[in-house]
């Protein structure tokens, strides 16, 4: 995790550098402007990097990195990494109430990244996947909102897990582009060796995902937000363990079917092992959490 962040906070001073070749064109040559400069992108850096520090965001490029092992191809690391920033600054933006201040920052940040990406020179087929990634968050972020509204009416807890389940299956997309780029760089192109190994991944960030949502439930509460399982702490009567233990069992047996499978290659079951150890390792943290 520490290179990961140690790589981005970096990374500002690769936008400093051309920042300032284009205020001397200009014949901009006043301290304070460039002092500013600095200033600003360090502190807009700063804020995504202290939110991985702290567990207020997470960081997707780690757990694949983690699955993959020495099958990670190192010169993938700062692409990852900018495509994580910029997918948790639109989270934010879209989740948080902030000052203008704080979504200033923000908005730079984004463009900063933004342009680091791009000076990657991403593959065509890499862009293709990104292309998709971005309806695959529109479609999660629609159907998350419509699904609250039907757990909002349901009583009964077996079509509560049903719905929070749908739910995780699309949220869990977001860990996609991060598989996928791996796949592109490694020219991995056993497509149902992928297609299960993209399985496992979404599984994992599931359990992941629901996890992080329990830790947040007192900032939920606090900022007035509200994800499914918020939603179900403030019901009365509802047995909350039976129900969060019940959908991390789901993805516990999904996980068992996937692991099951024989494989030879080394480049797929290192990570599907990966995966799966990282899901029981969330299911375990999960148990220790107040559950109410």
């Amino acid at each position: 995790m520490q290179e990961i962040i140690e790589l981005y906070e970096k990374s500002a001073q690769k936008n400093l550098n051309e920042i300032n070749q284009i205020l001397k064109q200009r014949k901009i040559d006043n301290k304070v402007v460039g002092e500013s400069c600095n200033q600003i992108l360090s502190m807009s850096c700063r804020n995504i990097a202290q939110k991985w520090t702290t567990g207020r965001k997470y960081l997707r490029t780690f757990f694949v990195k983690e699955a993959f092992a020495d099958f990670y191809p190192k010169n993938i690391l700062e692409t990852s990494t900018y495509v994580d920033v910029m997918i948790n600054i639109l989270d934010d933006l879209l989740d948080e109430k902030m000052d203008d201040n704080n979504k200033k920052l923000y908005v730079l940040e984004f463009l900063r990244v933004f342009s680091l990406y791009n000076y990657e020179c991403p593959t065509k087929e890499f862009q293709m996947c990104l292309g998709s990634y971005f309806n695959k968050l529109i479609s999660l972020a629609v159907t998350e909102e419509c699904y609250k509204d039907l757990i909002d009416k349901e009583k009964e807890l077996a079509k509560i897990v049903k719905y929070s389940i749908e739910v995780l299956d699309c949220r869990s997309m977001d860990i996609d582009i991060f598989n996928e780029l791996v796949f592109v760089n490694n020219n991995l192109y056993d497509l149902k060796e992928e297609e299960q190994l993209m399985r496992m991944g979404r599984l994992f960030r599931a359990v992941n995902i629901m996890k992080k949502d329990i830790m947040d439930i007192e900032h939920d509460n606090e900022t007035g937000q509200e994800s499914l399982v918020s939603k179900m702490t403030n019901r009365k009567s509802f047995d909350m363990s039976a129900y969060v233990l019940t959908v991390a069992d789901y993805y516990i047996s999904e996980a068992d079917k996937i692991i099951s499978r024989e494989s030879n290659k080394e480049e797929y079951t290192v990570p599907l092992k990966n995966f799966y150890n990282m899901i029981k390792t969330e299911k375990e943290m999960i148990i220790n959490l107040d559950l109410g």
